[in-house]
């Protein structure tokens, strides 16, 4: 009984991880790409020194 309960949710669930997952993955790239140019910058003030 519990097994078709958990089956009858798991579609929806998985959309939701799935879409879930996608959005952290867009987030956590644009973090990084971000983190990147700010250390690119700060290398470049280093050098202007």
């Amino acid at each position: 009984m519990i097994h078709l309960n958990s089956q009858a949710k798991g579609p929806l669930l998985d959309r939701t991880l799935e879409s879930f997952l996608v959005n952290t993955e867009g987030v956590i790239f644009r973090y990084l790409f971000i983190m990147k140019k700010i250390s690119q910058v700060k290398r470049q003030s280093k050098n202007n020194l």
